[in-house]
């Protein structure tokens, strides 16, 4: 039996912490701001999925606002090892894992159900099978849910867990709407949470955190570091020791109180990292910042290009190294008890600025075209004027003072008015570097009349546009490209980096290339294509059609669906979650990869291809999902 464990268990890790990106982890994606705040207890997250997903559909929770709700407990001891891996796998409520000396793993759980009919309730609180397999090296719990219907009405569901385990067991825990908490477990840990907070202490062990949602993420007293893969989480790491792995997408990293050892390597990217280093301690630090500021309290020498910051704080024969890289997002350096303050001047010279602003008066029928040749942000705003007002903020790195002046002179913004249009341009001297200047960039800021058709064309940075009415033209060579409350057309393209849409009216053409398309809350048609980065389409209100390449692709639509939706995804996986009031007809195919759903299909699986079809209502709309190289997962 044990060298038969020996053998599971590392596979069970394996397949927990590689989590492919195709499974059931990643088919959700910030389940709107509404439940940002609700990592407090079960009760919050299922009222707020109640408001979202609506009647008829199964829900977590504690069965508050059901009109019965039945209750029951599951308590069991199972003899095993000193050391065992125990696997826990649950939906819609918390794992709460201690450990003692006991060679026994301790099973409690509360299982809840809610209906709108007591012998609903009744029936669904039996029907929650909580499934252990015990052995010696290995004891595996799982919750298995019941199969429901429509005509049972709102429904609520929920299992709470308190386990126990031998002090130096393993841990493998995936959970899905709840938290996770661990404390004191003395061998490894490798947790995939869904939508819940996690709280780590004192582990003896290594620790592997995979986390998707806007919720906490605690971990303190880590003995031998620590992986922690992350998207939107609020992360706080401390008294840490060993490697530490740290990537967050969309959230914030805090880090303190380190040990005296360590290795650690943190990636944040739209999110923001602070970092607390102990008085006294003189950690080796790299730091490389885009499209974002670098404060620090410790001295760094600097050096950038655009809008890249590098820096770095040498100590070559210290025990503690960090490399820190961060791209749309802040990163602050502090020396405990000592407070941040914004790093001098490094070697590569000094940054001086200078702003001018012009406005002219424009015709309603007027396009507003921005050719920005000289790289920095532009941003674009609609505003009830009748006049265009720009602001140009022109910026240099210097060496010296001296010639700072003519260095800013040589940056120059012009506007230009002819029939029909009128044009904002940005230039730069052929030869800055005879001032000196060792990089440069103008940023731009322009008030338009929102009714206004705008075109912009710009060769690095950030690009953004709000508040439009007319349409609306963004095209990027790199940096990033992002449109919010847009009325009229939009289509925006960058050839190396990120793009971004919210809360417009359509129709969407958009297109990124080596970063991820986001586009949330569309109401009208859109129309997306990706290569080598990730596509999320939120809340579409309209037809969609997606075409990606070397990433995947994840469409979540809390409302029953309001067009076709045509997606294809080569060489990624492709996930899907659609309201079940949704009326729709199904069609998936998958090539060289493998077909999930929790939503009824028939088909065929021949070689390689899988082909399976299926309906929901009516069929009103056809949906149509195909991979090649990739898996598709729909729920």
């Amino acid at each position: 039996m044990r060298n038969t464990a020996q053998r599971i268990i590392p596979v069970f890790l394996a397949l927990l912490l590689s989590l492919a990106a195709a499974a059931q982890t990643d088919f959700l994606q910030r389940m709107r701001a509404g439940i940002e705040g609700a990592a407090r207890g079960m009760d919050q997250i299922g009222r707020k999925a109640d408001e979202l997903v609506g009647p008829g559909a199964p829900l977590l929770g504690d069965g508050q606002g059901s009109p019965y709700t039945e209750r029951r407990s599951f308590s069991e001891r199972y003899p095993t090892g000193a050391a065992p891996t125990v696997s826990v796998s649950n939906e819609f409520g918390d794992i709460r894992v201690d450990t003692w000396n006991e060679r026994v793993v301790q099973v409690t759980a509360e299982v809840t159900a809610g209906a709108e009919t007591a012998e609903t309730a009744a029936t669904l609180a039996q029907a929650i099978e909580i499934k252990v397999s015990p052995a010696e090296d290995l004891v595996e719990v799982k919750t298995l849910f019941p199969e429901t219907r429509r005509d049972m009405g709102r429904i609520s569901l929920a299992v709470q867990y308190r386990i126990t385990i031998p002090r130096d067991a393993s841990l493998v825990a995936d959970n899905f709407f709840g938290d996770v908490a661990a404390q004191g477990i003395g061998g490894a840990i490798g947790l995939d949470v869904r939508y819940g907070a996690v709280d780590i202490g004192q582990a003896a062990g290594t620790v592997r955190v995979r986390s998707h949602g806007e919720f906490p993420v605690k971990a303190q007293g880590l003995a031998q570091g620590g992986s922690f893969q992350m998207k939107g989480a609020r992360a706080e790491i401390s008294d840490a020791r060993g490697d530490i792995q740290v990537s967050n997408f969309g959230g914030s990293v805090a880090l303190s109180k380190l040990g005296p050892e360590y290795k650690a390597d943190i990636t944040v990217d739209s999110g923001r990292a602070d970092i607390s280093i102990d008085p006294g301690a003189n950690p080796d630090i790299s730091a490389t910042v885009v499209y974002g500021k670098l404060t620090s309290g410790l001295d760094m020498t600097r050096s950038g290009q655009g809008d890249r910051i590098m820096a770095r704080h040498p100590s070559a024969d210290a025990a503690q190294r960090m490399t820190i890289n961060a791209s749309f997002g802040d990163v602050n350096i502090e020396v405990r008890g000592a407070g941040a303050a914004p790093a001098p001047g490094g070697a590569e010279g000094q940054v001086f600025n200078g702003a001018r602003e012009e406005r002219v008066t424009v015709a309603a029928s007027d396009t507003v075209q921005i050719e920005a040749a000289v790289p920095g942000s532009v941003r674009v705003e609609g505003v009830d004027e009748d006049s265009l007002r720009v602001t140009a903020t022109r910026v240099v790195w210097m060496p010296t003072a001296a010639q700072a002046p003519q260095a800013l002179e040589a940056l120059q913004m012009q506007i230009r008015q002819e029939a029909g249009r009128v044009t904002v341009t940005t230039a730069a001297d052929g030869d800055m570097a005879r001032f000196g200047c060792t990089s440069y960039r103008i940023d731009l800021l322009v008030q338009v009349p929102r009714t206004l058709a705008v075109q912009v064309n710009a060769v690095d940075g950030v690009t953004s546009a709000s508040g439009l009415g007319g349409d609306t033209n963004l095209n990027q060579i790199k940096g990033e490209v992002s449109a919010e409350h847009v009325k009229g057309a939009l289509k925006l393209a960058n050839r190396q980096g990120a793009v971004r849409v919210s809360d417009c009216a359509g129709p969407v053409e958009a297109s990124a290339q080596y970063g991820d398309l986001r586009i949330e809350r569309v109401f009208g048609r859109v129309t997306a294509q990706n290569a080598e980065g990730r596509t999320i389409i939120e809340s579409p209100g309209g037809d969609v059609s997606a075409r990606n390449t070397g990433g995947d692709v994840r469409l979540l639509s809390l409302e029953p669906v309001k067009g076709n939706m045509d997606l294809h995804v080569d060489k990624g996986h492709l996930s899907i979650l659609i309201a079940p009031e949704s009326s729709a007809a199904l069609t998936v195919r998958a090539g060289q990869g493998r077909v999930q759903s929790n939503i009824p299909l028939s088909g065929s699986i021949g070689g390689e291809r899988q082909e399976f079809s299926g309906r929901l209502g009516d069929g009103q709309y056809t949906v149509l999902l195909e991979a090649e190289g990739g898996d598709i997962v729909v729920n």
